[in-house]
């Protein structure tokens, strides 16, 4: 069983899991990051916890700075060997928007070897998903889809026009942490500036 949530969810369900995976901001002092999960009581599941931003591409110059830490291959690798150990797993980030569903997908691909029905069987189980592009295009190239992978979900990224300001949105929180101008986020050169 895999399930999918963001973080109050997970909070209050995380007991009923033998594995759990977080992805949460990494701490880089400044910014930090506001909640997490953690197991205070013994006995606890399993938990694996994965620290990258949700951003689906480098921020261009001069926004990106080498501390806006990504999701790197070990990450998707570290996810996958955990996912084989459990039964009953809980992949969880702030929003279960983003971050978790492209760890999901990514476990998902790896189980059912196709990705058509990786995605689907994905967004039966959570909907409001838009997975990461970053996690998704290394997933693709670790598991040796060759484009595939990617491209089912652009082709269903782009079906779905809402998709782009769900995005959109689950970025905002990053840009206004980070400073950066709206007009990056938005690609526009004339929207304000957040900070």
């Amino acid at each position: 069983m895999l399930v999918v949530s963001g973080l109050n969810w997970a909070r209050r369900h995380k007991r009923d899991f033998d594995g759990v995976i977080t992805i949460e901001d990494p701490d880089i002092g400044f910014h930090g990051y506001i909640g997490s999960l953690r197991f205070h009581r013994k006995p606890a599941p399993d938990h694996l916890i994965l620290r990258f931003f949700d951003l689906d591409y480098p921020l261009p110059a001069p926004h990106h700075q080498p501390w806006m830490h990504m999701a790197m291959p070990d990450d998707i690798e570290r996810a996958l060997a955990f996912a084989k150990q459990h039964d009953k797993l809980l992949v969880h980030c702030k929003a279960g928007v983003a971050r978790s569903t492209g760890l999901a997908l990514a476990i998902l691909i790896e189980q059912l070897h196709d990705p058509d029905l990786a995605l689907s069987t994905l967004l039966e189980l959570q909907p409001i998903a838009v997975p990461n592009l970053h996690v998704v295009a290394l997933t693709d190239e670790l598991l040796g889809y060759d484009g595939r992978l990617r491209g089912v979900v652009d082709v269903w990224d782009q079906s779905l026009p809402g998709n782009a300001r769900r995005r959109m949105l689950c970025r905002m929180a990053h840009f206004y942490a980070f400073g950066i101008p709206i007009s990056v986020a938005h690609g526009r050169s004339d929207a304000p500036a957040v900070i």
